[in-house]
């Protein structure tokens, strides 16, 4: 292989790796971030409600708003989990496989292949995000639906 070409697809790899690092860190901050704000910021809503109302039931279905948004908050940190492994799981199989091009086990053709294999659905991740989301439309609407009857 010509040095300039082995020298581009170092950088490659490089850049690669950076965008892997990147890609966790943003995909956390943003999707979790919110989710737990959301249902977090439900949850305390309700508690300061019952305390305010002196009552474990200041309106009917009270209970259940504050579980779903409890059960929303530690849906974010499965969440969490599952995405760290995964992406620290993706990112280790690109270290190996670079590793095989650097001792010429592999060619870039294989590299690409294996990397782009990775690249599939993660559905108990996405089911996780999706269930934490509608635990806070759940119970957000229980409150809408007992406000607006009152």
């Amino acid at each position: 292989m010509p040095s300039e070409m082995r020298e581009a697809r170092l950088d490659y790899v490089r850049e690669r790796w950076s965008q892997l690092a990147d890609l966790e860190q943003e995909y956390g901050r943003a999707v979790f971030t919110y989710l737990m704000v959301v249902n977090s910021g439900g949850a305390a809503a309700v508690l300061s409600f019952m305390g305010a109302m002196k009552t474990t039931t200041p309106i009917p279905g009270a209970q259940w708003m504050l579980a779903l948004y409890l059960l929303g908050v530690i849906l974010v940190g499965v969440v969490r989990g599952l995405s760290h492994y995964r992406i620290s799981w993706r990112y280790g199989r690109w270290r190996a496989g670079v590793q095989k091009l650097y001792k010429e086990e592999w060619g870039w053709e294989e590299l690409q292949r294996d990397d782009e294999s990775l690249g599939w659905y993660y559905w108990p991740v996405e089911a996780a995000v999706w269930g934490s989301f509608l635990s806070f439309l759940a119970a957000t609407g229980i409150g809408a639906l007992n406000i607006l009857k009152g």
